[in-house]
């Protein structure tokens, strides 16, 4: 947390040097901010700089919480879904996109997952 506070201080620091005047970060959204800049009596040079400047502290920010939220969980699949995987890959092994809707459905799953069980299935069993 304390980087994303330190690159927000860097973007409000960046306005103030350049603009003299602070802004209400909360209020800061991408197109308030690129129309304070157009308007604002700053030569082309200075409103590429800080528009470059605030977006790169954007991105770092963004990376930034990316990095500390948790990774997603590996899905579980229930035994009787399993099985009843099972029962279905015995009978065919490759299933068209319906297939695997219904499958999905009584398995209680996304058809993604399902496809990636039997991608899976068929590779185990090489």
């Amino acid at each position: 947390m304390d980087g994303i506070c330190s690159m927000a201080e860097n973007i409000n620091r960046t306005l103030f040097n350049i603009l003299g005047t602070e802004i209400d970060e909360i209020n800061l959204n991408t197109n308030n901010l690129y129309n304070f800049i157009m308007e604002s009596n700053l030569t082309k040079v200075e409103q590429h700089t800080l528009h470059k400047n605030i977006s790169n502290n954007r991105l770092e920010i963004y990376h930034h919480i990316k990095k500390e939220k948790s990774p997603k969980g590996k899905s579980s699949i229930s035994p009787q879904a399993r099985a009843f995987l099972e029962q279905v890959f015995r009978r065919k092994q490759s299933l068209n996109s319906k297939e695997k809707e219904e499958v999905a459905k009584k398995c209680g799953i996304t058809p993604l997952q399902v496809r990636v069980w039997f991608i899976n299935k068929r590779m185990r069993s090489k």
